[in-house]
């Protein structure tokens, strides 16, 4: 009875199993949630016999199930009939739409603990000659406050490298006790035969090609030497106290292949250069030789088999890259904030491709990049220096032109060689509200022998000796002290021209500079 109740849920879960025609579909193995939050599932799918003209009507159903397939559960959402079921009222749609795509989603808002956790898509061809599919697996909620093992879907290698499939525990109260691995072709956990165990006694030890990277704290599976014979689907058991946590499908270890399928390339451009603190985008291309059910991009820096600068699921991305890296136009890398550290680093892109080849059974081809170098060169000024800069240069050279202008008419910087010599004879004049000293200035033609006819072209200052006799006496304390603060006695004065008579200069009392000078003529 079991075995043919088993037959018949495959034969439901797989659609048309007499059909001539291959068609499939694929969800993501598991979400992680909170309480309360939205999530959105994809639904991706293959028209029967790969018909692309979309001339199939389907009607799109989702079902929700408490078990680890979905098999006959009760249907929550059908799009054609606008059916919600009453839990989901109000909180479920659909997103997408089959005729113009080939993935439909659902979009399921404030998430309860009592919902799901399994949720499958189904579709039905409007036309009876052809059978319902369903996905086999489903999506499985997580709720992020439960005790619960998380693996990622994929995981992309190159022949040859250390490999590493992790398995992360949430939420775990007591240390764990014991780690089973299991191995297949099946993507369901529960179906594939190989099976490897650590205990607290074997923990550290190698089994075959494989061995726990950090047991107890770090359970992953490492892989040494990765060939074809490893493109399985792995999956984490663990166990803490008398609790059991196990994931409901597996990793995927996707090895590429050494030499690729005719017609199948990725092209990257070989250079790019950027500044420190923009943006970069890395483009990727890829020429599949038919169409792809699923295509799943990866990003890998350094080299071939270097940590991963951009992967879907957060938790594999390199803290460098974590929140700076995201796909765009499906395939480009586009890095935030470009930093020193990213100069004359290379970047490879890794394409995985998964091909339907019968009901709900799939082909899965990697292929890669020969990568990309990323130069980094100096900021750049902002927009604003240079037109600051250049008009700073400009007011310099008006300034040089025009005071260049000035000396050559004669308006400033006279030649001294123009000016008379004199000395000036210091007496007090009582007339000054300031209490200035007048000195006598008399012209020495001695001192400098030029003609009485290049004086009276001369609009030049007349140089000076101030005669301090008079008043030394008188000055002698208040030079001491002057004398003894700025260590040196500096008189100032501007001189007139005299061209009769005496010539009087009024001198600032003040031993280190002349703050007013004002020379009168009688």
């Amino acid at each position: 009875m079991n075995l043919l109740l088993t037959l018949f849920l495959l034969w439901t879960c797989h659609g048309g199993i007499h059909s001539k025609n291959p068609y499939c579909t694929i969800q993501t193995g598991s979400v992680r949630v909170s309480e309360g939050d939205n999530v959105i599932i994809p639904c991706r799918f293959s028209y029967p016999g790969d018909r692309r003209d979309r001339s199939i009507s389907l009607r799109v159903y989702w079902r929700a199930a408490t078990s680890r397939t979905c098999g006959q559960n009760t249907f929550i959402y059908n799009h054609t009939e606008n059916y919600v079921h009453g839990n989901y009222t109000g909180r479920i749609s659909l997103e997408g739409n089959p005729k113009e795509q080939n993935v439909v989603s659902l979009r399921i808002q404030w998430i309860r603990r009592t919902d799901g956790p399994m949720f499958c898509c189904r579709l039905e061809p409007e036309d009876k000659e052809l059978k319902p599919w369903q996905n086999i697996q489903g999506t499985f909620i997580q709720l992020s406050d439960e005790f619960s093992v998380q693996q990622v879907d994929t995981i992309p290698a190159i022949e040859g490298e250390t490999t590493v499939i992790p398995c992360i525990v949430h939420s775990a109260t007591e240390e764990i006790r014991e780690v089973t691995w299991s191995w297949g072709d099946s993507l369901t956990c529960n179906n594939n035969p190989n099976i490897v165990r650590w205990t607290e006694e074997n923990g550290s030890q190698k089994q075959r090609d494989f061995s726990l990277v950090d047991f107890p704290r770090d359970v992953s599976l490492r892989i040494e030497g990765a060939a074809p014979s490893h493109r399985k689907h792995y999956c984490c058991e663990v166990k803490v106290g008398n609790k059991t946590a196990q994931s409901d499908h597996g990793t995927e270890l996707a090895v590429a292949a050494s030499e690729p399928s005719v017609g199948f390339s990725v092209t990257q451009s070989s250079e790019l250069t950027v500044q420190s603190g923009d943006s970069a985008s890395i483009s990727c291309s890829f020429s599949p030789n038919r169409d792809p059910l699923w295509v799943g991009v990866y990003w890998r820096v350094g080299n071939l088999t270097g940590p991963f600068a951009y992967h879907p699921s957060q938790e594999m991305v390199h803290p460098m890259y974590k929140g700076r890296t995201e796909l765009r136009r499906e395939t480009d890398l586009y890095i935030r904030n470009v930093q020193e550290a990213d100069n004359n680093t290379s970047y490879y892109c890794f394409v995985i491709l998964r091909f339907c080849e019968d009901l709900n059974i799939f082909s899965t081809e990697t292929i890669y990049g020969t990568g990309t170098r990323q130069l980094v060169t100096d900021s750049a000024p902002p927009g604003w220096v240079i037109p600051v800069v250049l008009s700073l240069i400009a007011l310099l050279l008006l300034l040089v032109g025009t005071l260049t202008c000035l000396r050559i008419k004669g308006k400033i910087c006279i030649s001294h060689s123009k000016g008379q010599e004199v000395n000036i004879s210091l007496t007090t004049d009582a007339r000054s509200p300031t209490n200035h000293f007048l000195g006598t200035v008399a012209p020495e033609q001695n001192r400098n022998p030029q003609s009485q006819t290049d004086r009276e072209e001369s609009s030049g200052v007349l140089y000076s000796h101030i005669n301090h006799k008079n008043h030394r006496n008188k000055e002698e304390k208040e030079n001491s002290i002057a004398k003894s603060e700025e260590g040196s006695s500096v008189l100032y004065a501007v001189v007139g021209r005299a061209d009769h008579g005496a010539v009087y200069a009024t001198v600032q009392k003040n031993n280190i500079s002349a703050l007013s000078s004002t020379l009168h003529s009688q």
